[in-house]
């Protein structure tokens, strides 16, 4: 049997990756997204709609190629009907079409373009949300300048906020069209009552609404009256579910009690009453998916309702994301339904009979579609299969470390080709947020560091999701010190325990705070021979008034605003201590970036190149902070090639090792 190849940087155009699986009301078909690279344009991405029926009857096949982009499937009531978006010509519509044969009709035809479709219960109407320009008091011009007046102007991945959120409602002869909401805060995730008479959504309509994130929610009627505040938030509130018989909505939320570090729940609260339930206390983990990966994205699925009472989510726990069941009453009785070593990141759900769609993810699988019913589970999908088995693949291995009074989890991947008895080079992979996790989910970038003959290491050191309210707090006020120490205790406990690491071989590298990390550790310790930082901060001074969420990140990691307390801001900022750095960088940064803009890069590259350091800086255009994840194909390509090539240049990798 011939041995299988090293995965490779170009393999990502070969990937396909599976996202919003979405089962059919009766539970026969599942639909979803498949997205995979042009063909023909290596800078595009396509997305089709697939279809598979649920009891494995037939193989899936492509459901729709009506342009290059087809998303966000939903089936009418009577599962007979499939809504989804497309956008032919300079608007993305709405679109549905017979699930057993017919064209595409579509159902929208705005100036503006239109989200997730949402059917009425009857099946008559479709809502949505659309972001218009609200009324304006001043003329429009065809001037180029703009006029901001606002504390939130601009957004990573949209641009400059001109528009907002407002729900449409649209009969699905696309005959007739109301918007509901107005006004000038975003109205989101709309949910029909059961009756077909209202729409439920969340909202921040507080006076101070662009200082806080007092989001609510709402009721209102079809005619766009009658509106009703259901909640008294303390926090944000989103993603509102009726209960089948309408008396309740669940939704999730938080009351900000540890700022943006605070773990949301889920909360039950009666539509015509003031009776409201937490369903998760002491869970301690958030409703939703939460482990980071360069190849894995789906929409948030939100609270699925049973017919008995249930509501089902998805959770993270650790490294792991699983399916778990909630009784919707006061006792709140909470069921874990699946396990394994697996990030579980899409998910839909059939009342009628009790099966859910979900897609899956592992430290060696990309993404695939499993349909479950009754704890036992079938995959539908091997959308990646002919590569996957062409490559060799690390399997991570666990460790613990203790640390501080805490058990922080970590893995190591050996090179692909170890041998017993050699010395490899290391390196280490620090996530973002400070807020996220990583966990058993693919990872493209550790994979070719492996192939390269790199040990990869990553760990979750406090401040990380997954593992506790307490733990997730400890970057307050904090940045560079406990999360800096862990990172430090797990390199020396890899040198310790791990005999095929050499100690004198390090790389390091990370995104986004970890980014930030990388830079701080640089100015603290020499003992890393290459690094490179991506879309990375280095002054939280700076930061906190040109990042588009700055000012609340920064004012509830920080301490308070900069102007009152700048020797704080400058002691965390990486630029402080600059002077001391003596490892090679590479800093990587998407010119469009607003969550940590691109000045962070120049800053620290311009501070490094005036004191003659090794250091170079490396531009991608027309691209904003998600580059790792959603950037054009080429320049994700050509990202990993500038990363794996300046840890090959600068640690040396003995590749005669290898027998492939």
């Amino acid at each position: 049997m011939s041995k299988k190849r090293r995965i490779t940087v170009e393999d990502l155009y070969k990937m396909k990756w599976i996202s919003d699986p979405q089962i059919s009301p009766d539970g026969k078909h599942i639909a979803y997204v498949v997205k995979s690279v042009d063909s023909k344009d290596k800078m595009k991405y396509e997305n089709h709609l697939w279809m598979v029926p649920t009891d494995g009857s037939r193989k899936p096949y492509q459901f729709t190629n009506l342009c290059q982009s087809e998303t966000n499937p939903r089936w009418a009531p009577d599962s007979k009907s499939l809504a989804f978006t497309a956008k032919q010509g300079d608007y993305t519509q709405i679109w549905s079409v017979p699930v057993n044969g017919g064209a595409p009709l579509a159902v929208t035809d705005n100036e503006f373009n239109a989200g997730a479709p949402v059917w009425s219960p009857d099946g008559c109407k479709i809502a949505y949300t659309a972001k218009v320009k609200p009324q304006q008091d001043q003329p429009e011009t065809d001037s180029d300048v703009r006029y901001i007046d606002t504390l939130r102007y601009k957004l990573n991945g949209v641009g400059y906020l001109d528009k907002v959120s407002q729900i449409y409602i649209t009969s699905i002869d696309g005959n007739e069209t109301k918007q509901l909401t107005s006004g000038s805060s975003d109205s989101l995730h709309p949910a029909w009552s059961p009756c077909g008479k209202y729409l439920a959504f969340s909202s921040n309509r507080t006076e101070d609404y662009e200082y806080n994130s007092l989001t609510d929610i709402w009721i209102i009627d079809l005619q766009g009256e009658n509106l009703k505040k259901l909640t008294n938030s303390e926090g944000p509130s989103s993603m509102p579910a009726w209960s089948p018989d309408g008396q309740y909505i669940a939704y999730i939320g938080h009351k900000m009690e540890y700022s943006s570090a605070t773990i949301a729940t889920i909360y039950l609260k009666e539509t015509s009453g003031e009776e409201e339930y937490n369903l998760l206390p002491g869970f301690e983990s958030m409703p939703r998916h939460g482990v980071g990966g360069d190849s894995v994205s789906s929409p948030p699925n939100g609270l699925l309702w049973s017919g008995t009472g249930h509501i089902y989510f998805q959770a993270s726990k650790e490294g792991k994301t699983a399916v778990y069941r909630v009784e919707a009453n006061p006792k709140a009785k909470l069921e874990q339904l699946t396990e394994g070593d697996e990030v579980l990141y899409g998910m839909s759900y059939s009342p009628a009979t009790n099966r859910l769609a979900v897609s899956r993810s592992s430290f060696t699988t990309i993404g695939d579609l499993f349909v479950i019913e009754n704890c036992e589970r079938q995959q539908l999908t091997y959308v990646n299969d002919e590569l996957l088995s062409e490559v060799a693949l690390a399997q991570p291995q666990q460790f613990y470390y203790r640390f501080e009074g805490y058990s922080i989890e970590g893995w190591i991947m050996k090179p692909i080709g170890y041998q017993e008895g050699e010395k490899y080079p290391a390196v280490l992979e620090i996530h973002g947020g400070p807020h996220t996790a990583y966990g058993h989910i693919f990872f493209h970038e550790f994979q070719l560091l492996a192939a390269q003959g790199f040990a990869v290491v990553f760990t979750n050191p406090p401040g990380s999701s997954n593992y506790g309210q307490e733990f997730v707090t400890k970057t307050h006020h904090d940045w560079g010190g406990l999360d800096y120490r862990s990172l430090m205790a797990a390199v020396d406990y890899v040198n310790n325990n791990f005999s095929f690491v050499d100690q004198q071989r390090w790389g390091v590298t990370g995104g986004s705070y970890g980014g930030y990390m990388v830079n701080w550790m640089l100015g603290q310790t020499d003992c890393f021979q290459a690094a490179v930082s991506l879309r990375s901060t280095c002054n939280r001074y700076s930061q906190f008034g040109t990042s588009d969420i700055g000012f609340f990140n920064g004012n509830y990691e920080q301490k308070g605003n900069p102007w009152d307390n700048p020797e704080f801001y400058l002691k965390v900022s990486p630029i402080s201590y600059v002077n001391k750095i003596t490892t090679p960088l590479m800093l990587i940064h998407s010119e469009n970036d607003l969550r940590c803009p691109i000045t962070q890069a120049e800053e620290f590259y311009t501070a490094l190149k005036w004191l003659k350091k090794k250091v170079v800086l490396v531009r991608f255009p027309d691209e904003n902070h998600d580059l790792s994840r959603s950037g054009k194909p080429r320049h994700r390509v050509e990202r990993l090639n500038y990363l794996l090539g300046w840890f090959t240049d600068h640690i040396k990798v003995d590749q005669e090792q290898y027998s492939w």
